[in-house]
């Protein structure tokens, strides 16, 4: 009898027995904080370097250009952002500008657009020419306080810069004294308290002896007294200009400034010679017998009272006229 061939054995059943427990780790390194990942070393570009100082170039030059791209978008379109503004913020936006809304009012565009013109008051007071003109074509009692004042300003003003640029231009081309019309114009401007500097400071700048002639006749043409005759004087005995003082001017400044009878008596002789007319007044003051001694009764320049010295200069520095450029009737102090 056969033997039966032998069984396969049967497939192995799943075991439900509890899988074995999984051993529990033995340490744990905590994640590094900020400041530890940022002090980190990378390598970059063949060098060892903190972390940080890679980022912060880069957040940086981020920020820049971040803040230039505000920039040009809010130069470009400021209605835009204005309104954006206004939404974000609940307020309503502005509207626009009376020159955005001329084609909506086309009445009002050059209204609206054109720059408001000054006062008729406040262009006269910049020496506006057409200005001066509408004020002056009023009466006196036509015209309102504000604009009387406003006149008499511009007018000032004018002369100011009349005066300066006659400086400027004289200052240029000192050969512009030589005008007799040039002349006539720094004298006026000398008689106006508001020019007189102006003048004088440029009578004072000019060349040779013409500066200290105008300068004299500027201090001692009127009897007054004055800031501006005080200041003639000061600038003809000024080192720069009394050395440029011709021989008739000179000798007549030093018998201003003689005081005694014999001081008085060395500078007859010089004074006959080269003396003109401008001696006369400082000579003529010499003719005096009396202001000197207790009671001012006593003669002064009695060394002078022998012969005729004194009354030959008078006569003669009389008939001699000043320089034709300075010559002007009138009294002299």
């Amino acid at each position: 009898m056969p033997t039966p061939a032998a069984l396969p054995s049967p497939a192995a059943l799943p075991s439900f027995a509890p899988l074995p427990v999984a051993r529990a780790v033995d340490s744990f390194d905590a994640a590094p904080s900020l400041g530890q990942a940022l002090s980190s070393r990378v390598r970059v570009v063949g060098m060892d370097t903190p972390l940080w100082g890679v980022l912060v170039p880069l957040f940086g030059a981020t920020a820049i250009i971040a803040a230039l791209a505000a920039g040009l978008v809010a130069t470009q379109s400021p209605g835009r952002a204005g309104a954006a503004e206004a939404a974000s913020s609940g307020v309503e936006a502005p509207r626009a500008s009376a020159s955005t809304t001329s084609a909506s009012a086309p009445g009002n565009a050059d209204v609206e657009s054109a720059p408001r013109s000054s006062s008729l008051v406040d262009r006269a007071r910049s020496g506006e020419a057409g200005a001066l003109a509408t004020l002056e074509q009023k009466k006196p009692g036509e015209r309102s306080v504000e604009e009387a004042l406003g006149l008499a300003t511009g007018k000032m003003a004018q002369a100011a810069a009349a005066s300066a640029k006659l400086r400027a231009r004289l200052a240029a081309d000192p050969g512009l004294a030589k005008d007799p019309k040039v002349i006539a114009d720094l004298r006026k401007f000398v008689q106006d308290a508001e020019t007189s500097r102006d003048a004088l400071a440029a009578m004072a700048a000019l060349p040779g002896s013409l500066s200290a002639d105008l300068l004299y006749e500027a201090w001692t043409s009127t009897a007054e007294r004055s800031e501006t005759t005080e200041l003639a004087r000061a600038l003809l005995m000024s080192r720069d200009v009394r050395p440029k003082a011709s021989p008739a001017l000179a000798i007549a400044l030093e018998l201003r400034e003689a005081e005694t009878c014999e001081a008085n008596a060395k500078l007859l002789p010089r004074a006959t010679e080269v003396g003109d007319k401008r001696a006369f007044a400082p000579l003529s003051r010499l003719l005096r017998h009396n202001g000197c001694g207790p009671t001012k009764r006593d003669d002064c320049f009695a060394c002078l009272r022998e012969g005729d010295t004194l009354m030959k200069a008078l006569s003669t520095v009389k008939q001699r006229r000043e320089p034709e450029l300075v010559r002007r009737d009138g009294p002299a102090r």
